[in-house]
């Protein structure tokens, strides 16, 4: 946890999500997004100091080359990877950053890294917090049975008071665990066309799947 934490606190998410994203991605801890009023706060923030005495407690051994896993091709991923490289090297900790066509092979099956950055597409809390319970995740991070009944209970909440009740539980999870480290969300924009005519309410997450409804688009 120590370990996992120091990396948390090793990197300025600030400056690295704001320099590279600018207002397309907001920062956030938990598995709940930061403009949500279920949102927890911030359980981390840029302290290199800290991060490294807390490796330092965790008996981490700085002659290791911390291998961290992405699958993305784009440049501001690779951008991200350099980043956290270079603010893991001022506290100490010397970084590979490895881009892996075969994710599924290399992350879930070879395991011979140390961390893997990657991306939840059809966000929303709950499918976050799924994510314990997941058969692959399992097998890194033994989660599943410490999970399991708290996210059943976000699954079977129906009033936003159980909802809000049972995020506040879970966030505090993701803190005293530490098996994820959210760091940032996509902030979606569309643009649409003055020259269009869509239906209300049939927009949503593109990385997703939903009803687009085009039969009733139209032309104007």
């Amino acid at each position: 946890w120590r370990t996992r934490k120091a990396i948390a606190m090793a990197v300025d998410w600030n400056t690295v999500i704001k320099g590279l994203y600018g207002e397309q991605a907001s920062l956030t801890q938990t598995g709940v997004l930061s403009s949500d009023k279920n949102y927890a706060g911030d359980w981390y923030k840029y302290d290199p100091q800290g991060a490294k005495t807390l490796l330092q407690q965790a008996g981490y051994n700085f002659n290791h080359i911390l291998k961290i896993y992405y699958y993305y091709k784009d440049q501001t991923s690779i951008d991200v990877m350099d980043a956290i490289a270079y603010y893991l090297g001022q506290i100490g900790v010397k970084c590979e950053a490895v881009y892996t066509s075969n994710p599924v092979g290399d992350v879930f099956e070879g395991r011979k890294h140390d961390l893997a950055y990657f991306g939840l597409s059809a966000y929303d809390n709950l499918s976050w917090y799924q994510m314990y319970l997941r058969e692959n995740m399992n097998w890194m991070i033994p989660a599943r049975d410490l999970f399991k009944d708290e996210v059943a209970k976000l699954e079977q909440a129906y009033t936003p008071k159980m909802v809000a009740a049972q995020l506040a539980v879970l966030q505090k999870m993701d803190r005293d665990n530490a098996f994820f480290l959210p760091v940032y969300t996509v902030n979606q924009q569309i643009w649409k066309s003055s020259k269009l005519s869509i239906p209300e309410n049939t927009l949503g997450n593109f990385w997703f799947f939903f009803d687009y409804k085009f039969e009733e688009w139209e032309i104007k």
